[in-house]
């Protein structure tokens, strides 16, 4: 039997044996309490932290830092549904008062630590101090990536309006101008403020909650619009003697060093090809180069998500520059 059929034929096993014994909270049965507690421990607390790691993390879909956060919801959850009489039943009454400690500690540290990198970091500014602030904050947890990418939407949604930058086409490649994505984006993002209100007035009288739910996540994704468009505005394609500096907007943000480039040349405008190995770099189909690497490599697409790519597709405003600069880095 190969490794692969173990490992399905073990997954079938621990799914039937775990929801088979979570069918009996919603059916009339017998079975002890204690038993239905363990069936969804396992289940809450251990299973789903492994479909995570098994059909998202370990596939590069989803990051690695939401695992902890996921296993503290399972237990919550668990705790919260638990039935009277259990075992879990003392560490119901005491787990709120020990996660509201470890919480506390955990703000007074951060705090702490946010606070002395902010005064040493007064000789930096722009994105140079975010990416110190999410290293020195998030560094000795692994959340730097994280941190850095939500600190820079903040960034950008606030300070990106007053910012005066601009290609050069010698180091630095705008992908903006053409495409039209910053007033795309910023105009949709208009769009939210109605639904905000209609949305707010009318779940409001179905369910509280259900209306703040949605109105947070109204907020939320104009915020990210607003931020994306003046990333895209301001945070250009960099090319140095290393390499190439990837970005579109607050994505990617990847470093491809020059010998593992084989090619940059044209393509059709407007080309639409989807391939598993085809990164498409660009905002709203403006594409008009491709970029082929020697050999697949990892490219970084956001807050530690990762894609194996071969070619990737850019949309620049002028590609021509950018194909002359490439072939000259590569010829040095």
């Amino acid at each position: 039997m190969s490794v692969k059929s173990v490992r399905w034929s073990v997954f079938i096993a621990l799914s039937s044996l775990i929801y088979f014994g979570n069918l009996h909270l919603i059916q009339p049965s017998n079975l002890k309490v204690d038993w239905i507690a363990l069936s969804m421990l396992l289940d809450l607390v251990v299973w789903v932290p492994l479909l995570y790691y098994f059909l998202l993390m370990r596939q590069r879909l989803a990051p690695a830092l939401l695992m902890r956060p996921l296993v503290m919801a399972g237990v919550l959850c668990c705790l919260w549904m638990t039935p009277p009489g259990s075992f879990l039943e003392p560490v119901k009454s005491s787990y709120p008062y020990v996660l509201a400690g470890l919480a506390s500690l955990a703000a007074t540290y951060t705090l702490f630590t946010f606070t002395l990198a902010w005064h040493r970091s007064q000789a930096l500014s722009g994105e140079p101090r975010v990416a110190y602030l999410a290293e020195a904050v998030g560094g000795r947890f692994g959340l730097t990536t994280w941190l850095q990418s939500e600190w820079l939407a903040f960034y950008y949604a606030l300070r990106g309006w007053g910012l005066k930058t601009s290609a050069d086409n010698q180091t630095s490649f705008s992908y903006h101008v053409k495409s039209g994505a910053v007033g795309l984006l910023i105009g949709s993002s208009l769009f939210h403020i109605p639904g905000i209100i209609f949305s707010h007035i009318i779940f409001h009288h179905i369910s509280p909650l259900i209306a703040w739910l949605l109105t947070a996540g109204h907020l939320y994704t104009m915020f990210l619009t607003l931020s994306q468009a003046m990333a895209i505005k301001h945070r250009h394609i960099q090319l140095s003697d290393e390499g190439m500096l990837l970005r579109c907007g607050l994505l990617f943000d990847c470093q491809i060093p020059w010998q593992q480039i084989d090619s940059v040349s044209r393509v059709a405008m407007g080309c639409e090809e989807k391939a598993p190995d085809l990164l498409r770099a660009y905002m709203l189909g403006h594409v008009n180069l491709e970029v082929r690497l020697k050999s697949a490599q990892k490219v970084s697409l956001l807050a530690g998500i990762s894609k194996q790519v071969t070619r990737i597709h850019l949309g620049l405003d002028d590609p021509q520059a950018f194909i002359r600069r490439c072939e000259e880095h590569q010829a040095d």
